[in-house]
């Protein structure tokens, strides 16, 4: 139930943005997952992870998107995705921005054991652009999840290195 009111509440967020979009799509890849799982590769098992996001602008500095997160190793599959808000920090500095989002993720191993719940994360970036049409977003976000309990885990600080497009 839960799964579908996020995917309603997503929805409703695209069909808007359609009215309101002042700036371009942009779809973002990020790298931060394929480097945390080569680093926490060995010999023994493979780790392969990927990001991917959706951002649409809503005026000159506030923007909503989409994001997924999979990752898979020998023995277990985590996979993620989420609904965000991105603000701009204009005044400051053009480029700087901070993104906060709210979504679902799942945590799963071979042995059967399985970890799912809600997940937050508020994330800072900055956007190098790279001609009119590509970017790379260095970030770093800080996440929390919720499974079962009354207190949220911390899942901590996370690494990003987007590379983006507009569309």
């Amino acid at each position: 139930m839960a799964k579908k009111g996020l995917l309603v509440v997503a929805l409703a967020f695209f069909a808007a943005s359609g009215v309101f979009a002042q700036q371009k799509n942009n779809i973002i890849i990020d790298a931060g997952p394929l480097l945390k799982g080569i680093i926490a590769s060995n010999d023994a098992e493979t780790f392969f992870g990927a990001g991917v996001e959706y951002l649409r602008g809503l005026g000159k500095s506030f923007g909503i998107g989409i994001r997924g997160d999979f990752m898979t190793g020998a023995d277990q599959t985590y996979l993620a995705i989420s609904v965000h808000g991105r603000q701009y920090l204009t005044t400051l500095l053009k480029e700087a921005f901070l993104d906060a989002g709210v979504g679902f993720n799942r945590l799963s191993w071979a042995s059967g054991s399985i970890f799912s719940g809600l997940t937050f994360e508020l994330k800072a970036g900055y956007t190098v652009a790279m001609g009119k049409t590509i970017r790379v977003e260095p970030t770093l976000g800080y996440i929390l999840s919720k499974s079962g309990g009354s207190m949220p885990t911390p899942l901590g600080w996370q690494i990003g290195l987007g590379f983006g497009f507009s569309i």
